[in-house]
């Protein structure tokens, strides 16, 4: 992957691992826009880094992602990289029901729909510029942590549908990189 020229979008970038990403593409010499849920963390990471583009976006909302995608295309014609590193991690007993059904999806709501929507929302820019999809998964896709089953379930998800992209765009220009990084301490 060429790394440095590009205009990337990096969602979930306002803190962890996104926000190290984002700030080493910029001192590469690329332009990059970070999204993140919450406005005021994203207002805070811009004043300390100017030269990053923020955009207040939840990947686990289509509305947030189809008005984010017409921002983007509009504002940043040459957008050539999708890293989709947005996610959640929370622990899950599941040997008791569960006391909100809907809460026991939300990881994959958020880590698995959240990527599936953005990479569609995107993937007709990306194939014009000849771009590249960056996929983040994890190790716990294939050893799982079973105090965080869910969340090992959808790097699972994630390893299987980038593999299937990758596969599917081949032909296009369209690089698909899956990456797996070591255990971090994030917020």
């Amino acid at each position: 992957m060429k790394l440095t020229g590009r205009t990337i979008l990096i969602t979930g970038g306002s803190a962890g691992i996104g926000l190290a990403f984002a700030l080493k593409f910029i001192e590469l010499g690329n332009e990059v826009i970070v999204t993140g849920r919450r406005q005021a963390v994203l207002d805070e990471v811009k004043a300390k880094y100017p030269k990053l583009q923020t955009i207040q976006s939840d990947v686990a909302d289509p509305a947030q992602i189809a008005a984010l995608a017409k921002r983007v295309k509009t504002h940043f014609p040459n957008l050539d990289v999708l890293m989709n590193n947005a996610g959640i991690f929370l622990n899950k007993n599941l040997t008791v029901p569960a006391a909100d059904l809907d809460a026991l999806t939300l990881e994959m709501n958020i880590n698995v729909g959240g990527l599936i929507h953005m990479t569609s929302a995107f993937i007709d820019i990306l194939r014009a510029n000849k771009g590249t999809v960056i996929n983040v998964s994890s190790a716990l896709a294939f050893v799982p942590l079973p105090s965080a089953p869910i969340y090992c379930a959808t790097k699972a998800a994630i390893h299987s549908y980038t593999q299937s992209l990758r596969f599917q765009l081949e032909d296009t220009g369209v690089d698909v990189i899956e990456l797996m990084p070591p255990a971090v301490k994030t917020d």
